[in-house]
């Protein structure tokens, strides 16, 4: 008796393992599937509001490729310096995103092509603790569809294995992006020149201050974790072969005792890695203290932007002359 209950129970437990089986093998053909056709229309979305740039610098190899935060963005007009330069030009800053991002962005630009030039616009808090890189981590999941690229990956999970388990779902990446992948599927750009979002003149008002400014310690507090990612955002385009030059723009008031040693920092790290940096602050060229040019303390409008952006242009050629970075600008 005990033997047919144990033979009962082997071909009970057989067929139970076979549902199982068979259930995850459609669970992870209908994940494939579907995670296929959302994917198939996602890459071919490149516009919207609010809608990050990745798949539209990727579209196509561009010239110069500014990153940076949303002060990038809000600072540098592509078509200005395209008539200048005589090269394509895109902005691919990002609103919210700081160096973790940018950097990420970097790899899976250089893995589908060779700009001539990168440009990356500094804040401040790139290299300070001003913010968990947890929390900064977090705000990196836009980046999810592009988990086959090995850094971004290596960003998202940070070697935890529930991390990496999710990211093989392929609906689980575009979970973040399906209620306006619709929607912007059939948009066309309207009023954005490649990466900047032509917004007019607005309105000053006296908020969003640099973060290691708010912070009440007097002392800074850098991070090596962060300068890591700065070295190696240097490094991957310098191995690439492609030049990298390190910008900071001005904000309505002159620079604090802190941001002023960051940016000491900076220039230090610059000479140190042999990449040029342009420093132009509000201090420097006292016309960007103007609140006019600005929407808030550390963020241009496009009066502002259309304004220094041919002082920058003309600060760039400087630097690519003297180093001989690009033999035809």
């Amino acid at each position: 008796m005990a033997v047919n209950l144990f033979i009962f129970n082997s071909k009970q437990n057989r067929k139970f393992l076979v549902k199982v089986l068979a259930f995850l093998l459609v669970l992870g053909a209908v994940d494939w599937g579907l995670g296929a056709v959302i994917g198939h229309f996602f890459r071919r979305t490149l516009y919207g509001e609010n809608w990050s740039k990745e798949n539209w610098v990727l579209s196509r190899p561009y010239d110069v490729v500014i990153l940076g935060s949303s002060r990038a963005f809000r600072s540098y007009v592509p078509s200005i310096m395209a008539d200048s330069l005589k090269l394509s030009v895109f902005n691919a800053g990002a609103n919210g995103q700081y160096l973790l991002y940018a950097y990420a962005l970097e790899q899976m630009i250089l893995e589908t092509y060779k700009p001539k030039l990168i440009l990356l616009d500094l804040l401040p808090n790139y290299v300070t603790q001003s913010e968990p890189v947890e929390q900064e981590l977090g705000r990196m999941s836009a980046l999810a569809p592009y988990a086959d690229y090995k850094e971004v990956r290596r960003l998202l999970t940070q070697g935890k294995l529930g991390e990496e388990a999710k990211l093989r779902s392929q609906l689980y990446r575009y979970n973040s992006r399906l209620l306006s992948l619709a929607e912007n599927y059939f948009k066309r750009p309207q009023g954005i020149d490649n990466g900047f979002v032509h917004i007019g003149k607005t309105r000053f008002r006296d908020v969003n201050h640099f973060a290691d400014d708010l912070d009440t310690n007097p002392r800074v507090k850098f991070d090596p974790y962060r300068i890591e990612i700065l070295k190696k955002f240097i490094r991957s385009a310098q191995a690439a072969g492609v030049p990298v030059v390190l910008c900071f723009s001005p904000a309505v008031a002159p620079s604090s005792a802190k941001i002023l040693e960051i940016l000491s920092f900076y220039q230090e790290l610059a000479n140190e890695m042999q990449v040029p940096m342009i420093k132009m602050t509000s201090e420097s060229y006292p016309e960007f203290q103007e609140r006019t040019l600005y929407s808030d303390v550390i963020h241009m409008n496009e009066p502002g932007a259309r304004k220094y952006t041919p002082l920058f242009v003309k600060e760039l050629r400087l630097v690519v002359d003297k180093k001989g970075l690009l033999g035809n600008i």
